[in-house]
């Protein structure tokens, strides 16, 4: 059977050059937005829900600016927690796409927990929650470069105010209207990437920004194509990006999103079990709406959203076996409301009151090719989930800040869970910072554990977990480092096991986890900086996708029009399967890029990676490839 997802890139490609001549910006050249440099002076939404500075920020939080992500040239957001997050992981398994069901990659780990596929992860857009919420699990594919003016990731729990899935952490993807005022004022336009290197990879993107009065609007449309470094593995991925503002008044702002990816991906198997004809055809979409408010003693938000999709995939086969006589298909969706407002009615104190709401519900069946006939493995199941919390938050003295959180959550199958959060943070000097922190995560089993395939179980109750933290912060002139300790007790984790002969889904795993973090980044000058990350894991169990050394070390110089980075990251005993079969990865990969900004309108880039010509897999079967080489410019307009 012929793989039907081969389509005419060059057509494309010349819809978002129309489509880039065509939108109506007042244009006019500039630099991309400056970063907010890694240090004590920055400030974080994500863990309080309201911007705070980060030395009284309850959370261990790490950001990656605008800046960053656009000297990645990475059409994927995840590449770069890879490097940049200490205690993060992602799976991947080729230069571009990640996929879903078997044979996907994308699977992301904080500290060891994230379920598998990623349950245990939150991934936020702009703070409202996005996943497939029949698995339960996020879909890699969506999270876009062009779509992130910052993204902020939480390491540990973030439960209290994010509710299930945030067990692990948070990952905020802030999108680029985020900072729509600057862009207002920079007059940014309009930006066209394009760029092409090994395996017949192609990556088109553009965006620009409208402002008409009060009214602000960034749209974006990208497409990328691989033929990828193994046979039947072919990629496509399109995607249309909206984010409007309104200012309505000096103290309301209403907004709204729309994000529509199409992807089309090949899974070639394993290398030593290759398969044929299983490919993935996927429509997913995510829109919210939202108002905000901003006062001088309040502020809060108001946010609808809503998260669906549908998925096509035809499983495959080996070389030895026939054909599949059945597509697997897929429909699910989900909306819910989020609500908080924060008070800072005396001096230094800030109380935040939320509440939220979901409802979750997905359809999955097998459907005859010939017939079309239909076995349901789950018929319109559902559940719903609502929550209300209260987060307070006291700074004594200039020098001491104390918060303490408290969720309640109803879940209508898993029942009800109570997570608490406090932490108390020291700053005896401006530029230094000690923090303590005791807070639970939970999550509360899918659709698929509780109904779908052979071992569901719909009397499963929520994983637990507990993370003790302590963490350091200290600048000292250009140079800044941090330091975390941490240990991490779950319990209650859903596995299957054999109960009484029968393969069922159970509350009975545990694990241990602890560990330690560094972070350092020095700006020697004005044209040269270094940052580095290393992290070490301990867990009580072998998992996968969580190395126990993860190191990073990075350095970037410019000088006039030209700009050189490059870095290398050791992965140290990585396993990819828990199996006995399983294998042990070390490795070590030397990236290389540089760009030229030949005129105030055109920017000529390129990048290698893995130069080393690394051989090593993250996932259990899927080898990477070895050098890879992408080029391509950037024209602002």
């Amino acid at each position: 059977m012929k793989t039907p997802i081969k389509t005419n890139r060059i057509v494309l490609l010349t819809l978002i050059l129309l489509l880039s001549v065509t939108a109506h910006v007042k244009a006019s050249p500039t630099d991309v937005l400056p970063s907010d440099s890694f240090g004590l002076d920055e400030v974080v939404v994500t863990g309080s829900r309201t911007p705070v500075d980060i030395r009284h920020a309850p959370l261990s939080v790490t950001t990656l600016d605008r800046r960053q992500i656009e000297q990645s040239f990475e059409s994927s957001l995840l590449p770069l927690l890879n490097e940049h997050v200490p205690g993060v992981f992602v799976t991947q398994r080729g230069l571009m796409g990640y996929g879903i069901s078997t044979g996907a990659a994308g699977g992301i780990k904080v500290r060891g927990i994230g379920g598998s596929p990623t349950t245990e992860m939150m991934v936020l857009v702009d703070g409202a929650p996005h996943y497939a919420s029949l698995m339960g699990h996020t879909v890699a594919d969506l999270y876009q470069s062009m779509m992130a003016e910052r993204v902020e990731v939480v390491r540990g729990p973030a439960s209290v105010l994010y509710g299930s899935n945030a067990m692990g952490g948070v990952i905020n993807i802030i999108t680029r209207r985020a900072k729509i005022e600057e862009l207002r004022k920079l007059n940014l336009g309009n930006q066209l990437r394009l760029q092409g290197g090994s395996y017949s990879s192609m990556n088109g993107e553009y965006n620009g920004t409208q402002t008409y009065g009060p009214f602000s609007n960034m749209v974006g449309v990208s497409a990328s194509s691989s033929d990828g470094h193994r046979p039947n593995m072919h990629f496509e991925q399109y995607s249309l990006i909206d984010n409007m503002v309104i200012q309505l008044s000096a103290h309301f702002k209403a907004r709204g999103e729309v994000n529509l990816t199409h992807f089309l991906s090949n899974n070639p198997g394993m290398v030593t079990a290759p398969m044929f004809d299983n490919y993935m055809n996927i429509h997913r979409g995510i829109a919210s709406v939202g108002l905000d408010n901003q006062y001088g003693k309040a502020s809060g938000s108001l946010t609808y959203y809503m998260d669906w999709g549908h998925h096509h995939i035809d499983d495959g086969h080996l070389a030895s076996e026939a054909a599949q006589i059945s597509y697997y298909k897929q429909r699910d969706f989900t909306n819910g409301l989020n609500f908080f407002e924060t008070f800072r009615i005396f001096s230094g104190n800030a109380t935040t009151f939320g509440f939220d709401y979901q409802h979750v519900w997905g359809s999955a069946w097998t459907e005859n090719k010939t017939d079309g006939t239909r076995n349901y493995y789950a018929d319109g199941r559902k559940m719903d989930e609502v929550a209300g919390y209260i987060d307070v938050r006291q700074q004594l003295q200039k020098w001491i800040t104390l918060d303490a959180a408290l969720r309640y959550n109803h879940h209508s199958v898993a029942g009800n869970e109570l997570i608490p959060q406090f932490s108390v943070n020291v700053v005896p000097k401006e530029y230094t910072v000690l923090k303590a922190t005791i807070s639970k995560g939970f999550r509360n089993p899918t659709l698929r554990e509780l109904y779908m395939f052979r071992p569901a179980n719909d009397a499963l109750k929520a994983e637990r977990l507990w993370n003790y933290e302590l963490s350091w912060m200290h600048k000292v002139n250009a140079f800044n480092y941090s330091m975390n300790l941490f240990y991490i007790d779950a319990d209650n984790l859903i596995q299957t096991e054999f109960i009484n002969g029968k393969i069922l889904n159970v509350n009975s795993g545990k694990l241990y986890n602890w560990g330690y973090e560094a972070m350092a980044a020095y700006n020697v000058s004005n044209n040269l900086e270094f940052n580095a990350n290393y992290s070490y894991l301990h867990t009580s169990k072998e998992v996968t996708a969580a190395p126990r050394h993860k190191l990073y070390v990075g350095g970037d110089w410019h000088s006039g029009i030209w700009r050189i980075s490059t870095s290398m990251q050791w992965i140290g005993h990585l396993l990819t399967s828990t199996s006995p079969s399983g294998d042990v990865q070390n490795y070590v990969l030397w990236n290389f890029s540089s760009n030229c900004q030949a005129t105030r309108y055109l920017n000529i880039f390129a990048k290698g990676e893995n130069l080393l010509a690394q051989k090593y897999e993250t996932y259990q079967g899927f080898t990477m490839p070895r050098a890879t080489v992408m080029a391509g410019v950037d024209i602002r307009f």
